[in-house]
């Protein structure tokens, strides 16, 4: 199959150039693609991301900064409120949907600090009845 030994060597050599290029590929696909994510969160106005989330120091003030009001001029309603940690933050996630163009809005508050804490229902995230 090989004639010397110095052929299965450049075979062996060329084998482990390969291995380190695809990692080095994949390590720079990760880093891009964690790049990507945060230009993209940069883009969202504050609060739509968990990357850029608006700060609360207590629960009371979630109301007052929700919007009210759809981009197309309906009144969005409450679909989803709960808890959503995200790394050593904890954060609070609002979900509001439009009945006119059915788009769902996040809006994600950093509670880390907050002193009062809401009750919380059977689920992590409960549905708000209509």
């Amino acid at each position: 199959m090989f004639d010397s030994l110095s052929d299965l060597l450049w075979l062996l050599a060329i084998l482990i150039l390969c291995i380190v290029v695809l990692a080095l590929v994949d390590r720079w696909v990760v880093i891009l693609r964690r790049g990507l994510l945060r230009l993209r969160a940069r883009r969202l106005p504050p609060g739509r991301s968990p990357l850029s989330p608006l700060h609360v120091a207590a629960f009371a003030e979630i109301p007052a900064l929700v919007r009210s009001r759809c981009g197309c001029g309906a009144t969005l309603q409450k679909v989803i409120e709960g808890p959503a940690p995200y790394g050593e933050r904890q954060l609070w996630l609002v979900v509001q949907g439009c009945p006119t163009c059915n788009q769902r809005t996040p809006t994600y508050f950093d509670v880390t600090g907050a002193h009062d804490r809401p009750r919380i229902g059977p689920s992590p995230l409960t549905p708000v009845p209509r």
